[in-house]
């Protein structure tokens, strides 16, 4: 196991990762061992791993200019805040408000692992990441949550107070600031998506980045999301829709979505939803319409066949195209050679990705 960013952990946090570090050393041991540890045994891995993240801790701490241990990195932020955090979810609930509000004085960017915390600690740091003016960005990671979206609470769903914890955490922010979210893998079904619509239009959520892959949408699902990409209020820049099955119908509500002049989405996964011939030529049709502004697009593992990779080829072309890479990968032998072709011409712009 690995954690780089020694120096973005406060020194009063960096024995409570050390232990989670032990812990999930002795984990790991146990899982390449197919068995549990001797106690003896188990103790010793967990000192091993707190001893070597002791002795890196204190020279890259000691190492770093104080300036660089108060500004980490948006990814050095993260990792630690998500650690400290995931860490504290078994403290007692002042321990971890003390937590959070130390980390808020700290760093700029948060991870929150939405899914391992308590409906009491979810209040309390959406709490605390509203009365903070200094915080740039939060990631929530809530993928894998599927029982828990599907339970009810007296206050409403758990996807409503989700989404009203969000709201609160981005009222009265500057425009710059953002949230991302990880809903992926929650088999989200109609009404569920339509509470995610709601809130990427609404302006206090500030929602930029959303991962909505693995959820095996219907087609009222595809048709929410697209709604909102369309609507003018929506913040949206990135977009992981991977491994829905949205199939030609899909695409098309999608390729609608892309093309009308409120869509502000720069990314977007599409890969494995079983596009086929006709669901690439909806989204061709997107790519070369002037007021699409994609400009990475991963449309891999899709079945798009010779006839449906000239319509992307066709389409990478086109003047009006703005994408700089695509991803196409695993859709075919001649559908790959029809590519490549595309790929090798002078005219071509985009990065293609076959191999």
């Amino acid at each position: 196991m690995k954690i780089t960013g020694y120096h973005s952990i406060p020194p009063e946090l960096s024995f409570h990762v050390a232990k989670a570090l032990g812990n999930k050393a002795v984990e790991d041991k146990e899982v390449e061992q197919g068995r549990a540890l001797h106690p003896i045994d188990a103790a010793k891995v967990r000192a091993n791993a707190i001893a070597k993240f002791s002795l890196v801790f204190r020279i890259a701490y000691q190492s770093a200019p104080s300036a660089l241990r108060k500004t980490a990195s948006p990814e050095e932020a993260r990792a630690a805040t998500r650690m400290a955090l995931k860490t504290y979810s078994k403290w007692s609930n002042e321990e971890f408000r003390r937590l959070v509000k130390t980390l808020l004085e700290k760093y700029r960017h948060i991870e929150v692992p939405y899914k391992d915390l308590s409906e009491e600690q979810k209040e309390i740091i959406s709490d605390k990441i509203s009365k903070s003016e200094k915080i740039e960005s939060v990631h929530l990671d809530a993928a894998l949550s599927m029982a828990y979206f599907r339970a009810g609470f007296p206050s409403g769903t758990p996807i409503q107070l989700l989404f009203s914890r969000v709201k609160r955490m981005g009222k009265d922010k500057p425009e710059n600031f953002e949230i991302s979210i990880d809903l992926s893998q929650n088999d989200l079904d109609g009404a569920r998506t339509k509470h995610v619509a709601d809130a990427l239009i609404d302006p206090d959520c500030k929602i930029k980045h959303c991962n909505l892959s693995g959820n095996s949408f219907d087609l009222e699902g595809v048709r929410h999301i697209a709604g909102a990409l369309k609507h003018p209020d929506c913040q949206l820049q990135s977009c992981d829709l991977s491994n829905n099955t949205l199939g030609p119908a899909g695409a098309q509500h999608i390729a609608d979505a892309l093309k009308h002049p409120d869509c502000q989405l720069q990314n977007c996964d599409l890969s494995d939803n079983e596009f086929g011939p006709m669901g690439a030529q909806h989204i061709a049709d997107a790519l070369k319409h002037p007021d699409c502004k994609l400009q990475s697009c991963n449309l891999s593992h899709n079945e798009l066949g010779p006839e449906g990779a000239q319509h992307i080829a066709d389409a990478l072309m086109d003047a009006d195209c703005r994408l700089q890479e695509c991803d196409l990968r695993a859709n075919s032998i001649e559908a790959i050679d029809i590519l490549r072709r595309v790929s090798a011409a002078p005219d071509c712009k985009t990065k293609i990705i076959v191999d």
